[in-house]
């Protein structure tokens, strides 16, 4: 199933995906924006996504792994340097590049899964449509932890 899916990347993103309401603070950072706002940095992608959850004697682990078209940066003017915006390749991959990503957790149990400790990744190419057109390999790579519980005493 193709759809457009925002990368399992970081945890603000995954878990608060759009709405200020549903987000720790009133807006979020200028660079996560998203690419339709002036965001630098890739979220979303048009491809597949797979995700699950496997019960351990441990706790839980989930993974999400994911492929799909690779952005651009479309330029406004291609004679004219740093004119462009990202584009994400909703519409089909103008750069024939591909983006691939995943995302590793484990619930630790003895807490009721509200620890979690992760580790992330994506790489994709970024192509620009300027007249001496550019590519820029992106690499991300980190790691997570989150305490998230209703049990406040």
């Amino acid at each position: 199933m193709a759809r457009t899916i925002p990368y399992a990347l970081r945890v603000l993103e995954h878990r608060f995906h759009h709405g200020a309401q549903l987000q720790t603070g009133i807006k979020r950072p200028k660079f996560l924006e998203f690419e339709d706002a002036g965001g630098i940095l890739p979220a979303h992608t048009v491809g597949m996504w797979l995700s699950g959850r496997q019960r351990l004697s441990l706790g839980k682990l989930g993974y999400d792994v994911y492929a799909g078209n690779g952005p651009s940066i479309q330029t406004t003017d291609p004679t004219v340097p740093n004119t462009g915006v990202l584009d994400p390749g909703i519409q089909g991959a103008f750069s024939r590049s591909v983006t691939v990503g995943g995302n590793l957790s484990l619930s630790v149990s003895p807490l009721d899964d509200a620890l979690t400790f992760g580790v992330h990744g994506l790489t994709t190419e970024v192509k620009d449509t300027a007249a001496l057109s550019n590519v820029t390999r992106v690499i991300v790579l980190g790691a997570w932890a989150t305490y998230l519980t209703d049990k406040w005493r």
